[in-house]
């Protein structure tokens, strides 16, 4: 597992961050950009549909919802590339498990709701290895199999 920073915030110390990639959740429920900038809601929907139904909260999601579903979700692969500069950047996606291609969920340079796709109908990368990302934006990819 990498090594991430820790953040000094007591609350750090009651999550599971022993979870490879529940860092980068924690990081991500704890953006304040988040709470007015919905690309990245569908994260919060995946680990628990009910909750996030209810609530809206990706902090209490990320609270509650069992660790099993989050090392399950680990499982299927989920990339998230953020771009905080000015310039256009390139990123070098990581190997999918299992054969799977990368499939773009959310880019939030795109105009809502072009910029989300639907559960299950996320356009293939083309095979690609790589994605441009525009200033100051982020990406959501899902690893699956094309079809």
């Amino acid at each position: 597992m990498s090594e991430h920073p820790r953040v000094s915030h007591p609350l750090y110390n009651l999550l599971p961050m022993e979870i490879e990639g529940f860092y980068f959740l924690a990081e991500l429920a704890l953006d304040r950009r988040s709470s007015w900038n919905h690309a990245n809601d569908e994260v919060w929907r995946q680990l628990d549909p009910e909750l996030w139904a209810i609530t809206h909260n990706c902090w209490v999601v990320l609270q509650t919802v069992s660790r099993d579903q989050i090392h399950e979700d680990n499982q299927r692969a989920l990339c998230l590339l953020f771009n905080a500069g000015v310039e256009s950047a390139d990123f070098h996606l990581p190997p999918t498990p299992n054969g799977a291609w990368w499939h773009l969920a959310v880019d939030t340079s795109c105009e809502a709701p072009q910029g989300v796709a639907g559960a299950g109908d996320e356009p293939l990368l083309n095979h690609s290895r790589a994605y441009q990302l525009s200033p100051r934006s982020s990406v959501m990819l899902l690893a699956r199999p094309s079809t």
